[in-house]
């Protein structure tokens, strides 16, 4: 099957920022796509993979900072 891969890579900025994900297989996951085909289009070393990367991190860590601030509030985590 064929996939547009701009359209690939746009849903899957769109599925880190209203998802909250954290990891490149849960992007995958996301998609209308296999691994194999992910990888061999979004190799690691990609402009686009470091892009989602980045997006990555940014949930990680806010997330990581809510948590931390629930903790010392004292408020259940």
């Amino acid at each position: 099957m064929a996939y547009d891969k701009q359209k690939i890579f746009e849903q899957a900025k769109e599925a880190v920022d209203k998802n909250n994900l954290f990891f490149v297989d849960d992007i995958v996951a996301w998609l209308p796509c296999g691994k194999t085909w992910w990888y061999d289009n979004f190799p690691p070393e990609s402009e686009e993979m470091n892009t989602l990367r980045e997006k990555l991190e940014t949930n990680k860590t806010k997330t990581k900072s809510a948590i931390r601030a629930k903790l010392f509030k004292g408020e259940k985590a």
